[in-house]
This record gives C-alpha cells, sequence and structure tokens, in this order.
C-alpha cells in the first residue's frame, strides 16, 4: 500500500510541541546516525512547520544514510518549503538520495494535483 502525503494541519499539542523540540536537540547534537534517524522517523509522526525545519537541515548531513531518511520525511509532507527542498535533494552527490527526492516529488505533486 502506497502511502498518502500527509497536509500540514493544526500546530502540534503542547507535549507534542516539548517532544519535538527535544528530538531537534538529537538531530542537532547527535553524533550517532541512527539517533538522527530515529529522530526523523519520529519527527514524521507530528508534521508542522518545526518538523519541516529540522528535516531540512538534516538534507545537510554528512552521512547520506539520514539525507535519506531526511528526504524520505520530507516526502510525506504537502508543503512548498519541503518541496524546494526536495527539488535541492534531487541534485544530491548520493544516488539514492538524488532517486527517492525524485519519488517524493512525483508523490507531493500527484497529492496536489
Amino acid at each position: 500500500m502506497k502511502e498518502e502525503p500527509v497536509r500540514l494541519g493544526e500546530e502540534a499539542s503542547p507535549q507534542n510541541e516539548e517532544l519535538l523540540l527535544s528530538l531537534e536537540a538529537r538531530l542537532h547534537q547527535g553524533t550517532d546516525k541512527w539517533q538522527r534517524i530515529t529522530a526523523i522517523d519520529l519527527i514524521t509522526l507530528s508534521p508542522s512547520e518545526a518538523a519541516i525545519t529540522a528535516m531540512i537541515y538534516c538534507l545537510n548531513d554528512p552521512d547520506s544514510d539520514v539525507r535519506f531518511a531526511a528526504v524520505e520525511g520530507l516526502g510525506k509532507l504537502v508543503n512548498p518549503e519541503s518541496e524546494a527542498a526536495l527539488a535541492d535533494a534531487c541534485h544530491d552527490s548520493n544516488y539514492f538520495v538524488r532517486k527517492a527526492a525524485e519519488e517524493a516529488l512525483r508523490r507531493i505533486r500527484a497529492a496536489r494535483a
């Protein structure tokens, strides 16, 4: 079953916002790529402007697995800011990141049509 992109709705609840801030800290301070990837996966579950900003930040991560996870996360959200970032990710140095970005853009554009 294909996943449909999620449209951003209301802002996260205060509890979710606190969790999101904790996860964002892991993205910025974490040295373990698996912590960063897990944080991206969890942030995707609570779509908000802050989540998008955090995932866009991860598109510049030195590890291609983290960039891939960020592309996958952004591909689940219908948002102009994520769409622009995914367009840039289509030029990533890693083949798999580029292909995931292209597929994510196709999904978002199809959901918007």
